[in-house]
């Protein structure tokens, strides 16, 4: 399991850039995730003794009882050691102190981070064809998941 601390990120940090560019299929540009840096939106991030940020969660919370994962990203360097367990341990313990529902989606062939999010209560709810682009022009369907609020 990784020592990496979760913070909350209230600003913007270049190194999200750098680990969405490097962990992400299709990445986000730099201008939309700078954009989630905003009113209505809470991120946290894994961030190493030295100070570096390894790991990043964005949740838009426009709604006070329903919050959507927007984008989970973990240093490849660094993957397969807890940190994006931790990130979404971070979001669904707040979420459950807020009382709101948490929705996501995720890669059909990402079957990692399904079953991470399966460990962390989430549940599949739908499907979605052809959501997620591919690199290659193709398109890939992406699995709808929910977690209801745990009670305290």
């Amino acid at each position: 399991m990784s020592t990496a601390k979760i913070v909350q990120l209230p600003e913007w940090h270049e190194q999200i850039a750098i680990i969405e560019n490097a962990a992400a299929v299709v990445p986000w540009s730099r201008h939309n995730l700078r954009s989630c840096f905003n009113a209505g939106y809470q991120n946290f991030g894994a961030m190493t003794g030295d100070g570096n940020i390894v790991g990043f969660i964005i949740v838009q919370q426009y709604l006070r009882d329903e919050w959507t994962i927007m984008d989970v990203a973990v240093n490849p360097n660094v993957q397969r050691q807890g940190i994006g367990y931790l990130l979404v341990a971070q979001v669904t313990t707040a979420a459950d102190l807020a009382q709101a529902e948490i929705v996501l989606e995720v890669r059909e062939s990402n079957q990692a981070a399904q079953l991470l999010y399966e460990r962390a209560g989430f549940k599949q709810i739908g499907k979605r064809k052809e959501y997620y682009p591919n690199p290659d022009g193709s398109r890939e369907a992406a699995i709808v998941m929910s977690r209801k609020p745990q009670s305290a």
